[in-house]
């Protein structure tokens, strides 16, 4: 996951602070523009987020130790707190402390918690078996899975009352109801504790995303399987009829495709050269056609002008990110969910204002959306939830303030301000690269941090990989995650292959002798 910093942001219904805003009068309801979460303690940062319908759940980082908050409902214990109170802002769940979590998945009442070491813990309701952990009770607090112990599981997902894990060997595990065929083991079969695909023996999984009430599965062959409830062509098979075990994408075959997002009754596909598919439920334009029709095969969506390499399907709404940092956004959007300051649908893809942030990681989840940022746009956050400045992400308006200064003020801090930022100036890039053992030694050989491991050259564009957190040239980690699904440095299998742009190490390169321009 990395070491580096980032902003947490949230937008759309917060009825029941879903958002995990300050809960004050001007925040407990829809939020139609972005606004900053901080109400996490101090120097603790998002790494990853997951939700249900009414309660959310994050893995946060702070001196490279991992910890799980949770808020909101918490009738069946889903926020893993020992009790069933619900909670309006972030808080620890305490026995998750010690274990390391690396990614959490949210159902509708439950939640499951995955390990560094591959151990899965599930807490909330439990009478549909979506615990997985062999009874039909609720638990209030997190619970291991024993059955996946041995397994190395290296990703989850949970739907509506369902749940599934990958293992490093790419075997699916599914667990919970079996209504609407949902499990992929056959006609209403329920499973009380997590049980193997068999249908997919013989392909290797490298994801899995359950929607609201059907799944898909990505393989390293490039293969999507689908299997659920299929009313609204969500299984993308070109009917809309349920599948109680895996069926091929046929329509996909021909093309290779690279992530998959199941939503509430429509999901998507990106094709490996950025391309994106879409398919179900198209009531509120949520599919991208311009239109508002359900559709029961993958469509190719027209007008996108970037490469996309990351899609959040919601209930009724889709985000989606570029390899060029654009954000596109389209569907319902009677919360705000989509982030625009408008409540109006859109039913195509709509591009954003250019926003002088670096969105990483986008979750669309029933009317609500959150997004991970990693550059720094605020040097003071807002107590408890604050509009972002018009210059970053979405265009919306600038922060609130309540300091009041008289304009000879105002300008002795921007006098300031531009002195320290000559003096860093003037001190960064020598003493930087004397560390380093560039310039500041007089060595003519690039120093080691400025080279790309997988192809030993000076990086133009380095990025740090959040699944392994070392960092490689743009070009050269990107075609490597095209054929492959583990760590070019440790070769062990990516939990998470989210770029992030290593500005600091980027501006160092540059400013040093060995750069040239292309």
């Amino acid at each position: 996951m990395g070491n580096v910093d980032t902003h947490f942001l949230g937008w759309g219904t917060n009825d029941s602070n879903q958002l995990g805003l300050k809960p004050t009068s001007k925040y407990m309801k829809d939020q139609t523009k972005p606004v900053f979460i901080t109400s996490l303690p101090k120097n603790y940062f998002v790494r990853q987020i997951d939700a249900g319908p009414n309660h959310v759940a994050v893995v946060a980082e702070h001196n490279k130790r991992f910890s799980v908050f949770t808020w909101g409902n918490s009738s069946f214990g889903q926020l893993g707190h020992g009790n069933t109170k619900t909670i309006l802002t972030p808080t620890p769940v305490n026995m998750l402390k010690a274990k390391k979590i690396i990614q959490v998945a949210c159902g509708k009442a439950h939640t499951l918690a995955l390990s560094k070491t591959g151990k899965v813990f599930a807490f909330g309701r439990g009478e549909d078996g979506e615990l997985g952990l062999g009874d039909l009770d609720a638990y209030n607090t997190p619970q291991q899975i024993t059955h996946l112990d041995d397994l190395g599981v290296i990703a989850i997902s949970a739907g509506e009352s369902h749940s599934a894990a990958v293992t490093s060997k790419g075997k699916l595990f599914t667990w919970g109801g079996g209504f609407n065929d949902i499990l992929g083991h056959g006609k209403n079969h329920e499973a009380p504790f997590p049980r193997v695909v068999e249908s997919l023996l013989d392909e290797f999984v490298k994801q899995v995303s359950c929607g609201s009430s059907h799944t898909l599965v990505l393989c390293k062959s490039g293969n999507v399987y689908s299997w659920g409830f299929g009313s609204d062509g969500q299984l993308g098979l070109g009917h809309f009829k349920n599948e109680n075990v895996p069926r091929k994408i046929e329509s996909l075959s021909q093309t290779r495709i690279s992530y998959i997002s199941a939503g509430f009754k429509h999901s998507a596909a990106i094709s490996a050269v950025g391309d994106v598919f879409t398919f179900g439920h198209g009531k509120f334009g949520q599919l991208g056609h311009g239109n508002n029709k359900s559709i029961g095969e993958p469509m190719l969506i027209e007008g996108i002008d970037s490469k996309i390499f990351k899609i959040s399907c919601g209930k009724g709404h889709t985000i989606a990110i570029a390899r060029d940092k654009s954000v596109y956004v389209w569907g319902s959007s009677g919360n705000g969910q989509l982030g625009l300051g408008t409540k109006k649908p859109i039913n195509v893809p709509k591009k954003v204002a250019k926003q002088k942030v670096q969105i990483n990681q986008i979750c669309c989840k029933s009317n609500f959306s959150f997004a991970l940022t990693t550059n720094p746009i605020l040097s003071k956050p807002l107590q408890g939830g604050g509009e972002l400045p018009e210059r970053a992400f979405f265009r919306v308006q600038k922060q609130e303030t309540n300091e009041e200064e008289d304009e000879e003020k105002i300008k002795r801090k921007k006098k300031d301000k531009k002195s320290r930022r000559k003096r860093r100036k003037k001190l960064k890039v020598p003493l930087t690269e004397a560390m380093l053992g560039g310039e500041g030694n007089f060595n003519d050989t690039p120093p080691e941090a400025y080279l790309c491991d997988l192809t030993g050259k000076l990086m133009k564009n380095p990025v740090t990989l959040s699944g392994d957190g070392f960092t490689y040239d743009h070009d050269a980690i990107e075609e490597w995650l095209k054929s492959h699904n583990t760590s070019p440095k440790t070769n062990q299998v990516l939990t998470s292959q989210i770029l992030i742009q290593n500005h600091n190490l980027r501006s160092q390169i540059k400013n040093s002798k060995f750069w040239k321009e292309d």
